[in-house]
């Protein structure tokens, strides 16, 4: 089970114990949102599910390129990254993921909703980043 799942599922179990106002230690809000997006690998293909009821925004690099090229990402507007329906899958072929190569190990999945409500105006939607593994 890939950790993201995981903690996709302890997340109630937590919350529950910390009452209604759960913050990590960063004092980041904790709520079903922030797990929205998951994904599997199967085979060539990276599927991505949006559990949430609001579309979203999707993006997908490999994991030396997003954290090493010095680039002005557009993670967080508007119209960048590809759509993601509420409920909805997308499958993302490997060799489509900016960066892949077949050496490649990890990925970033990065996410954001346009239409949050605690966006500030002018400036990007709040992302999410999460990784997956290629190799075990």
């Amino acid at each position: 089970m890939r950790l993201h799942v995981l903690a996709l599922l302890l997340l109630p179990l937590f919350a529950a114990c910390t009452g209604d106002d759960a913050t990590s230690p960063a004092g980041i809000e904790l709520d079903e949102r922030s797990m929205a997006v998951t994904s599997q690998v199967e085979g060539n293909v990276l599927v991505l599910r949006n559990a949430a009821d609001f579309a979203v925004r999707v993006a997908v690099v490999e994991r030396t390129m997003a954290d090493n090229l010095l680039a002005s990402w557009c993670f967080g507007a508007d119209d960048c990254g590809t759509a993601l329906s509420g409920g909805a899958q997308l499958r993302v072929p490997l060799s489509a993921v900016q960066g892949y190569s077949a050496s490649a190990d990890e990925l970033a999945v990065f996410w954001w909703n346009p239409a949050d409500p605690g966006r500030v105006s002018g400036a990007g939607a709040p992302v999410v980043e999460f990784s997956v593994a290629l190799r075990q």
